[in-house]
């Protein structure tokens, strides 16, 4: 069932494309430090701190995942999601069918790997879209958390140099050779490696939120009965 929106307004929809939280399978960036089962474990936890958390009423969830997880699904489901599988191909290809699947609508597409957004990093995202922009939240790997839009040009998704500093800067040049704008989120940092499993853990303890709880028990839980905890270097000043 679609969300309903104004009178002359796209549908609205939020796709959070993700792994299923299968061992040996997701955040392989933090082992050795941690093992397959404490990976998959914090792969569960992001994922349930964004299903969880409230996302603007008007909008459409979706949750598209590749592989299954019947528990996570129906927790999903639960929590309103609708949940669909992911396609074929590499990623940019999956994220374009994701688009082309929703047309017409006004789509924002995130992952799962910055469990700490909230509400505010996507505020104004739709109404970019439906004005015509290219959404983009950049990664401070070079990379991107979120990309949005109403027009799933091929090029924006194809020949892209996946997992390399490179992806926000080819993405916007294809943008430009389209001459389409282009509007920026907040810049954020994905959880990938174990650097960045210590910088969140120090943002989670200075902001002292009550949200990301189950990012914040999964760590605690980890901290307490794994090596993890010596090998989360203190992120540097300034880094």
């Amino acid at each position: 069932m679609h969300a309903v929106t104004e009178l002359g307004k796209q549908r609205r929809v939020l796709a959070m494309m993700a792994k299923a939280p299968h061992r040996g399978e997701v955040k392989t960036r933090l082992i050795p430090a941690c093992t397959v089962g404490e990976a998959a474990l914090l792969q569960r936890a992001f994922l349930l701190d964004l299903l969880e958390h409230p996302w603007p009423a008007v909008v459409e969830r979706q949750l598209w995942l590749a592989g299954q997880d019947e528990t996570l699904e129906s927790e999903a489901i639960a929590l309103g999601w609708a949940v669909r599988a992911q396609g074929e191909g590499d990623l940019g290809e999956r994220m374009r069918a994701v688009f082309v699947s929703e047309a017409p609508s006004a789509t924002l597409v995130i992952g799962a790997d910055v469990p700490h957004l909230r509400s505010a990093d996507v505020e104004g995202a739709w109404g970019a879209i439906e004005a015509g922009s290219l959404v983009l939240g950049p990664a401070v790997d070079g990379g991107y958390w979120a990309i949005g839009t109403s027009r799933p040009e091929a090029s924006l998704f194809t020949g892209i140099p996946w997992s390399t500093s490179q992806v926000l800067t080819a993405t916007i040049e294809r943008a430009n050779a389209l001459e389409l704008p282009v509007t920026c989120l907040p810049t954020r940092r994905d959880v990938d490696d174990v650097a960045d499993l210590a910088r969140l853990w120090q943002h989670l303890n200075e902001s002292r939120t009550a949200a990301v709880r189950h990012t914040r028990r999964a760590l605690d839980e980890l901290l307490r009965t794994s090596p993890l905890a010596e090998r989360m270097a203190t992120p540097r000043k300034g880094s």
